[in-house]
């Protein structure tokens, strides 16, 4: 029985030795991650404000050319959408095709107008005969 205590101690105080080490390593990956997304985060706002036309002063050559090519393709690109969100759209008619609609519309209104003035002549059904 003491034999089974004792390995059970050994074994006991090998995975308390184990869990701390995982600690460890464990705080030092949290802290190496934490450190590469803040200069991550950094980095894409330096970016953001680069394209928003601040901090450009401090850019070299290069880098103004890139952020060039960089606005130069959101450009392109959003013209692309906008055009195919036009051709989606439905087309209107010319406005010559909506005049004359219009111009057929009062004839019929005035037809109509005529036909309700007119006195309704009512035939026997006799007559018709």
């Amino acid at each position: 029985m003491v034999r089974i205590l004792e390995r059970y101690e050994q074994q006991h105080s090998n995975t308390e030795r184990e869990l701390n080490e995982t600690n460890h390593l464990s705080e030092e990956c949290w802290t190496l991650g934490h450190a590469k997304l803040k200069d991550r985060i950094d980095l894409l706002q330096r970016n953001q404000r680069n394209l928003m036309g601040e901090d450009i002063d401090s850019l070299n050559l290069k880098e103004l050319h890139h952020l060039e090519q960089q606005l130069e393709t959101a450009l392109r690109r959003l013209r692309l959408k906008k055009i195919k969100g036009k051709e989606k759209e439905p087309v209107e008619p010319p406005l010559v095709d909506l005049q004359t609609q219009h111009e057929t519309y009062q004839r019929g209104e005035i037809e109509e107008r005529q036909r309700q003035r007119q006195p309704l002549t009512v035939i026997p059904y006799w007559m018709l005969q």
